[in-house]
């Protein structure tokens, strides 16, 4: 099983790969942290992968000496998935994001519009916490139905 997991935040990715590695120990595992590193790796292997982790809200470009990570963009999983869709890319997506809200839009909400607008590719929403294991257990679900 190939995954391509797509955040930010170094120490939750760090703790959305722990999981992974000690649940699912035998996947490959691919990481992108930013909207157009994503965009660019999906163009190229979307189809390749059998999940999506996704985070919802993400810097532009990637962080490093040269860049500051450009505008912080609080609906890149959006456009993603979009991207996914016109594309033809059907590689299944979970969202996992630590914000209960997002410009308005609570969590339950922004799950509802994706499956309404995706339904063929999105496959649940991860609400994450440092401070809380629940996550866990979901994201650990949603994977099961696909691993051999």
């Amino acid at each position: 099983m190939k995954i391509l997991l797509i955040e930010d935040m170094p120490r939750k990715a760090e703790s959305i790969k722990g999981v992974l590695s000690s649940q699912f120990p035998k996947i490959e595992l691919s990481e992108e942290s930013s909207y157009h590193a994503a965009i660019e790796n999906i163009s190229e292997h979307g189809n390749e992968y059998d999940i999506i982790l996704l985070d919802m809200s993400m810097n532009t470009f990637n962080v490093s000496v040269e860049e500051n990570g450009g505008i912080p963009e609080p609906f890149a999983g959006v456009r993603i998935l979009e991207k996914l869709f016109l594309n033809e890319i059907d590689t299944k997506v979970i969202v996992i994001s630590m914000y209960h809200k997002i410009e308005g839009k609570d969590f339950k909400e922004i799950g509802d519009e994706l499956m309404e607008q995706y339904p063929n590719l999105y496959e649940g929403f991860v609400l994450f916490a440092f401070d809380r294991n629940d996550w866990k257990l979901k994201l650990i679900n949603l994977i099961s139905s696909y691993y051999d």
